[in-house]
C-alpha cells in the first residue's frame, strides 16, 4: 500500500540544528558525564544528577529530530505533493553540512558516522522498529543464510549467562529463579569456558547475556567470528553495541563479532548503563514479548524503552542490529516473571 499526504498546511517545526560540531559535543558531554556520576556518594545527589543528564539525552534526541526535520515524512512513504523535491533537496544539502561528501554513499555514511546516536529514540520513530545493519553484504549474507524468511525462536531452547562475575547480585535474584522455571540452560556467578560460550551461540537459538561487557572476556574475538552461530543474542551489559570510531576504516566492536559470527540478531547497549534500570527494561522486555510473540523482537525493543525511570539515559541504550524475528507460539507455555 502506498501512503500519500499532503504537506501544504503541515507545520515542519523549528528550523532544524545543522551543526554536527555540536550534537557530538552534546552527546559527548552527556557520556562523560554519566561516567563520573559514580563519584556521587549520597543517593539523593546521585539521582539529581542521573536525572539531570536524562533531560540532556532528551535533549539530545530533541535536536536529532530536528536534523531530520521535514524530510521526517520520507519514513512515512511517498509523499503527494510539489514539496517532495524541496525535501529531497534539503536532505542532501544536509547531508553535505553535516560532512557526507557522497550523496550516492549517504546510508554507508550515516552508518560510519553517527553510530554512536540514539536515532531509534526520535519520536517518530518510537513506534516503528529498527534494525541496524553494519554494511549491505552483511545484510546480504544474512537474508540468504535464512532462506529469506523470517525467524520464528523457540524460547525452550535457550541458554543465559547471568551475573559471571559474582557482584550483580540484583540482577541475579531477578533473572535466574525465572530462566530456571522456563527450563532454560544457563550460568551464574562462575566463568564460562570457552567451549561453554561457543555452544551458548551455536546450539540454542536465544542466548541472553546479563552481566558486565558482551562476554569479551571469557572468548576470544576471532574464536566467536568464526563460530557458526544461530543465537538471537540479547547483550545486556554495559556499552556492548559501542562501535568504536577507526579513522578512515570501519568502526569496530564486539558486537559485530556476534554478526559474523551468523547470530541472525543482537540487542546491545550503545554506552553504560545502570544495571537495575538495565534489568528493569529487560524483564519488560521479556515480558511484553512473551504477551505479543507475533511481534517483531524490534517492535518489542521500542515498546519498552519508558518502563526505565530513566526513559532517555538508560531507555534510549538499547538498540538492535541485524534481521527481524518473533517467538514460535507453540514454545510459550511459560511461567510469569515474579513482580
Amino acid at each position: 500500500m502506498t501512503i500519500y499526504r499532503d504537506l501544504k498546511n503541515q507545520d515542519f517545526g523549528p528550523e532544524p540544528v545543522r551543526d554536527r560540531g555540536k550534537i557530538f559535543q552534546m552527546f559527548n558531554d552527556i557520556i562523560r558525564g554519566n561516567k563520573e556520576s559514580s563519584v556521587y556518594i549520597d543517593k539523593i545527589e546521585w539521582w539529581k544528577y542521573r536525572k539531570s543528564l536524562d533531560n540532556k539525552m532528551k535533549d539530545l534526541i530533541d535536536c536529532l529530530e530536528n536534523i531530520i526535520g521535514i524530510s521526517r515524512y520520507m519514513f512515512y512513504g511517498l509523499i503527494n505533493d510539489s514539496k517532495i523535491d524541496e525535501t529531497l533537496n534539503d536532505m542532501c544539502m544536509l547531508i553535505t553540512e553535516l560532512g557526507f561528501k557522497s550523496k550516492i554513499n549517504f546510508k554507508a555514511s550515516i552508518l560510519k558516522s553517527l553510530t554512536c546516536l540514539p536515532w531509534e529514540s526520535i519520536k517518530f520513530l518510537t513506534k516503528q522498529q529498527i534494525y541496524r545493519q553494519p554494511c549491505n553484504s552483511n545484510l546480504i549474507v544474512s537474508l540468504l543464510k535464512a532462506n529469506m524468511t523470517l525467524n520464528c525462536l523457540n524460547f525452550n531452547n535457550s541458554f543465559y549467562m547471568v551475573n559471571l562475575t559474582g557482584d550483580l547480585k540484583a540482577t541475579q535474584e531477578m533473572f535466574e529463579p525465572w530462566f530456571k522455571l522456563l527450563g532454560w540452560k544457563g550460568l551464574c556467578n562462575t566463568a564460562p569456558s570457552n567451549e561453554q560460550f561457543l555452544k551458548a551461540i551455536t546450539q540454542f537459538e536465544l542466548f541472553v547475556y546479563c552481566g558486565h561487557g558482551a562476554g569479551n572476556a571469557y572468548i576470544k574475538k576471532d574464536e566467536l567470528s568464526q563460530a557458526e552461530g544461530k543465537a538471537v543474542s540479547c547483550l545486556m551489559g554495559c556499552s556492548t553495541g559501542y562501535l568504536q570510531s577507526n579513522g578512515l576504516f570501519e568502526p569496530y566492536g564486539v558486537l559485530l563479532n556476534y554478526l559474523m559470527a551468523g547470530c541472525p540478531t543482537v540487542i546491545a547497549n550503545l554506552w553504560d548503563v545502570t544495571s537495575r534500570d538495565l534489568d528493569r527494561y529487560f524483564k519488560n522486555l521479556l515480558e511484553n514479548w512473551i504477551e505479543s510473540p507475533s511481534s517483531s523482537l524490534g517492535i518489542i525493543v521500542q515498546k519498552s524503552r519508558f518502563v526505565c525511570k530513566l526513559p532517555y539515559m538508560v531507555g534510549s541504550s538499547p538498540i538492535v542490529y541485524g534481521l527481524p524475528c518473533v517467538l514460535d507460539e507453540t514454545t510459550l507455555n511459560v511461567p510469569s516473571i515474579e513482580k
